[in-house]
């Protein structure tokens, strides 16, 4: 069950009004808010109603957000605050991103992306998985739908409501079936590789406009078969994309049943198609840990979401503009009278008593 929200809606002590859902699906629903203690845009993730008590709800949402917290870099949603107020529900607050998801983009761009556009984007997913990697966090629920694109071409990567630490070796339930490694479907221990199967899954279905299994028993394909090139599943739905050869090659190669014949990690999947991985770009660490509560049903395909509703770029100007002529306007005020008690202490006697006429 998903509480009933409205445009307007003062939430976390009335720090936050929401402004437009932006999405809404199995984990809850996202909004975006104006963070009237700053003056800014955030992204506020509610939680779906999980029907346990609330200190429960609370531990479980942050256990699952604990790994999120060391992570800080360029093409990562950046992470704000946990709110645990006793009189509504918990909430996430974090980076505002003023852009669509790739699944959105997908479906504007009629299924298929060009390698042109598609290889700045893996550029910077690689970046940005090889150092949460490095931090020994392994995302495991890579999608089109947790990677978003700026309006200035910024990929950031979203949603680790399900990352786990390299170091656990215990089960670990979830996922979204047509991106899950046979691994993960079999709740084997999380590993880094799981992570470029994915990956594999989702560049899969973006070059061809599918993911690599689509029908009939999904879970035995992902178990026992291989995809179709390319190539040929480009040709069986009849769209044209030029995909260079080292990159068909290297997707596939990601989607190998055994972990030990993929890539094992992000760099080598860079180096493989021969670009560059890009500096880490560190940002203020967030101040709390991550909520994001996510149901983990084996079966389930990716959560459907509506399309987000973006803030106007023209709105996000105005608001600066106005911010900084405030700014200025204060410094006036604040500075007049020093300049006057200058001139006046230090002027002669003609500029005193044209300061007095002014």
């Amino acid at each position: 069950m998903i509480e009933g929200r409205a445009n307007g809606q003062r939430v976390g002590k009335g720090r936050y009004i929401l402004k437009k859902r932006m999405g809404r699906g199995g984990f809850g629903e996202v909004w975006l808010a104006e963070d009237t203690l700053v003056d800014d845009w955030v992204a506020v993730k509610f939680p779906r109603a999980i029907g346990a008590d609330r200190e429960s709800q609370i531990r479980m949402l942050i256990q699952e957000a604990g790994s999120s917290r060391q992570l800080s870099h360029h093409n990562i949603v950046r992470l704000f605050d946990v709110s645990r107020e006793v009189d509504e529900s918990p909430f996430l607050t974090m980076e505002f991103v003023n852009g669509p998801t790739l699944a959105l983009l997908k479906a504007q761009e009629e299924g298929v992306f060009a390698w042109e556009k598609i290889a700045p984007i893996m550029q910077q997913l690689c970046s940005a998985l090889d150092y949460a990697h490095g931090k020994g966090v392994i995302h495991r629920d890579l999608k089109p739908g947790n990677m978003m694109l700026s309006p200035e071409g910024v990929l950031k990567l979203t949603d680790f409501g399900l990352a786990v630490q390299t170091r656990e070796t215990s089960e670990a339930k979830g996922g979204s079936l047509p991106y899950m490694s046979p691994q993960q479907l079999d709740r084997q221990k999380p590993e880094i590789t799981d992570d470029l199967y994915s990956l594999g899954a989702t560049f899969y279905e973006l070059l061809s406009g599918r993911p690599p299994f689509r029908h009939g028993d999904l879970e035995y394909q992902i178990r026992h078969e291989l995809p179709e090139p390319l190539d040929e599943r480009l040709e069986a739905l009849g769209k044209a994309n030029a995909v260079p050869p080292a990159v068909a090659a290297m997707v596939m190669a990601r989607l190998a049943k055994r972990p030990d014949r993929r890539p094992q990690g992000a760099a080598d999947i860079a180096e493989w198609i021969g670009i560059t991985l890009l500096e880490e770009t560190a940002q203020s660490t967030p101040s709390e840990e991550q909520v994001d509560e996510k149901e983990g049903v084996e079966g389930a395909t990716e959560d459907a979401l509506e399309s987000p509703s973006l803030v106007d770029e023209r709105e996000i100007g105005d608001r600066r503009t106005i911010r900084f002529a405030l700014t200025l306007g204060a410094c006036l005020i604040l500075l007049t009278p020093l300049v006057v008690f200058l001139l006046m202490r230090d002027g002669s006697p003609a500029v005193r008593c044209n300061v007095c006429r002014l």
